[in-house]
């Protein structure tokens, strides 16, 4: 039996998309597999959270929800439940930006802005001859930097209010006039307290201290193909730092080092035997 995405996401039919935002902006905290590293059923709740609300959200998709369903083979749902976890991630990193990620100051976050992606982080492994010839799996301990499971990785906590930007108003804009010799010229600029969103928050999370992201160490794995050899290396994406603000993450990569081995040495594709 379909889902029903409102039921889903906790809210009625003739919800404004403002508190449809809110709604799961709240859920999808609570649910958040970095929150929840202990529930294998997170990931689940947290994926059906944003698919909801990626249909939801979008006008068009939800007029055409509301008259078909879910269901409706000609009106662009191929079936709900094909969301990945990075589909649900982006969707999430987007609906935050879109209500709370903010930046600025010591104490002031102007929103949308101050978002950065996470930094590559590279490593070696060390494999023996016969685990490069047959291929390998290992698991790997690394530190690395994790979205906040306070905050969600925006830096803001969840219960931050805005205000009014005092700076410029609530315009989002500067203006400033000056004289001279050719007469009196006005510029505009992009405020700088709210980088031009007319709205600032004096809050900022405690656990992360705003950055949106903590130390944690996890274990990753890693497949090496067959036939690997030394100098070679793999990237796994995603797999590095986490961004700050909610920006796009690192990636991991992965440099293959060769053990001498005891008996053969090997060139090219090539053993040699001493």
């Amino acid at each position: 039996m379909p889902k029903d995405l409102y039921e889903i996401l906790g809210v009625s039919p003739d919800t404004s998309m403002e508190e449809i935002k809110r709604a799961y902006r709240k859920r999808a905290k609570e649910c958040h597999p970095d929150a929840n590293p202990n529930d294998p059923d997170a990931e689940r709740r947290f994926k059906e959270l944003s698919e909801a609300y990626s249909i939801l959200s979008d006008p068009q998709k939800r007029r055409q929800y509301d008259t078909f369903g879910t269901t409706g083979r000609d009106i662009g749902f191929p079936g709900f439940g094909n969301f990945d976890i990075s589909e649900a991630m982006r969707t999430f990193m987007e609906a935050v930006d879109d209500m709370t990620s903010f930046f600025g100051g010591p104490s002031r976050y102007g929103r949308r802005t101050g978002t950065r992606p996470g930094e590559d982080l590279r490593i070696s492994i060390e494999l023996t001859l016969e685990e490069l010839f047959t291929g390998v799996t290992k698991k790997i301990e690394m530190s690395r930097k994790a979205p906040c499971p306070e905050c969600g990785g925006t830096g803001i906590p969840a219960d931050a209010k805005e205000i009014v930007c005092p700076t410029c108003n609530g315009r989002g804009q500067k203006s400033t006039t000056r004289a001279t010799l050719l007469g009196t010229f006005s510029t505009i600029t992009t405020c700088p307290e709210c980088h031009g969103t007319g709205r600032i928050t004096t809050a900022r999370c405690g656990k992360c201290s705003g950055e949106g992201r903590v130390d944690k160490t996890d274990r990753i794995e890693v497949k090496i193909p067959k036939g690997a050899s030394d100098g070679n290396y793999l990237v796994i994406r995603d797999k590095g730092n986490a961004g700050v603000a909610g920006g796009r993450p690192g990636n991991l990569i992965v440099f293959i080092k060769e053990k001498p081995h005891k008996i053969f040495e090997r060139r090219g594709n090539d053993l040699l035997y001493e």
